[in-house]
């Protein structure tokens, strides 16, 4: 099985000046450098909302979706149980234990003065906040200092990823397969969503492809802010479901966990391309 590497950020260089601002600010850390902040995710994402715009990663051990994006607003439902934007990108479950930190040092690759890590209940990242370049470090500590406040944590429950549903339907593709419905995209100058799913997060994107690199382990794809890395030694099999308006590509991993979703967007030409490239194997049985 193919496992992503450690965190990567995948970030364009900057120009970058050091502050000569004398302010400082002191944080409490752990052995790490880490610096503990509160595990109330609205107001986390509340408070980066300081910023022009940040980069957000969701990742899980074979795969990572990464985008640059404006800040989200992010907001309980009624009943307070699931919090999301207004666009559907992000959606985030309370129920699972998730501890978060924050780190503010300047990363040696992309001059990012920090990030802020989500992390499972085995320490294991889940989310990343990325903050841009261009941003001063003190900037990005007074955001981190307002997150450290009332800091508590939030009881969890199950933790994973999500099994392929039993109504999804097996289709006989092969791991290049993916690369090819990306490529099948790019030709045909359409997009696609990408949903990733890891512990007690749900994270959509759409992507345009504009350049693709396929190799036997790793799949990176690149659409404009959108990049999606994904491990094609963990392909267990390929799944499609239609309970729904919406077709989706599942794609299955160990003990049949869905590791990737992929479906048309609302544009017409996307699904007409979704459905032409499925088409041919629908019916079929896995070899």
């Amino acid at each position: 099985m193919n496992r992503l590497s450690p965190n990567t950020h995948l970030l364009e260089q900057p120009s970058y000046a050091p502050s000569t601002s004398s302010e400082e600010i002191l944080f409490k850390t752990n052995s790490d450098g880490c610096i503990a902040i509160q595990s109330d995710w609205v107001s986390v994402f509340e408070r980066m909302r300081r910023l022009g715009s940040y980069y957000l990663q969701t990742r899980h051990a074979y795969a990572r979706l990464v985008t640059k994006t404006d800040p989200l607003a992010i907001h309980w439902d009624v009943q307070g149980k699931v919090a999301s934007d207004p666009q559907k990108r992000l959606f985030l479950n309370p129920n699972k234990r998730h501890e978060i930190f924050a780190r503010i040092s300047r990363c040696a690759c992309c001059e990012s003065p920090g990030r802020i890590e989500f992390r499972n209940r085995y320490g294991m990242e889940v989310m990343q906040i990325c903050c841009p370049p261009d941003i001063k470090a003190i900037d990005w500590a007074k955001a981190i200092a307002e997150c450290t406040q009332d800091s508590h944590s939030i009881e969890g429950l199950s933790e994973g990823h999500p099994i392929i549903p039993g109504d999804a339907q097996p289709i006989p593709l092969r791991p290049c397969s993916l690369a090819y419905l990306f490529d099948g995209a790019h030709k045909n100058k359409t997009s696609l969503a990408v949903t990733l799913v890891t512990t007690g997060i749900v994270h959509r994107e759409t992507i345009k492809p504009n350049y693709i690199y396929d190799t036997e382990q790793l799949l990176t794809v690149y659409g404009g802010s959108t990049t999606l890395q994904f491990g094609n030694g963990a392909t267990r099999g390929f799944f499609f479901l239609k309970n729904s308006d919406t077709p989706r590509l599942l794609i299955g991993g160990p003990d049949n966990a869905q590791l990737l979703a992929i479906s048309p967007t609302q544009d017409s030409a996307s699904l007409e391309f979704f459905n032409s490239f499925l088409g041919p194997f629908l019916g079929k049985q896995n070899c």
